[in-house]
């Protein structure tokens, strides 16, 4: 019983740091410049809960889906850049808010910025 508590312990620590580990990445901007009436949004591509549904595309790949997910919203995409942070490991850790190292950034109107935050895209 005492050695099935500690593996229990070890996993739930595990999960607790891979997740807090996942939190830093948010210090990291986009490169992207605001226009007038245009608003630069950042998203952290998660291993299984994005909007448009898929997770392990081509850089190529991903940015038609998302083009296809904004164009489902009547949201004007303006520029769709994506960004690598880290290599993939983090992927398979026991943690549901675990990300895939990929920052999508994208350009659009300012009042379509709005039905995008609910999509948990965040300002740059």
């Amino acid at each position: 019983m005492r050695i099935i508590k500690i593996i229990f312990l070890s996993i739930v620590s595990l999960a607790i740091v891979s997740c807090k580990k996942n939190k830093d990445l948010n210090e990291i901007k986009c490169f992207c410049i605001e226009d007038k009436y245009q608003n630069c949004l950042k998203y952290y591509q998660t291993a299984e809960q994005d909007p448009w549904g898929t997770a392990l595309l081509s850089n190529t790949d991903l940015k038609k889906e998302i083009q296809q997910f904004c164009d489902s919203l009547n949201v004007q995409v303006f520029k769709i850049t994506i960004k690598e942070t880290k290599d993939k490991s983090e992927l398979f850790m026991p943690c549901t808010c675990s990300k895939t190292g990929k920052i999508i950034c994208i350009k659009v109107n300012e009042n379509d910025a709005e039905i995008l935050k609910k999509f948990n895209f965040l300002d740059n």
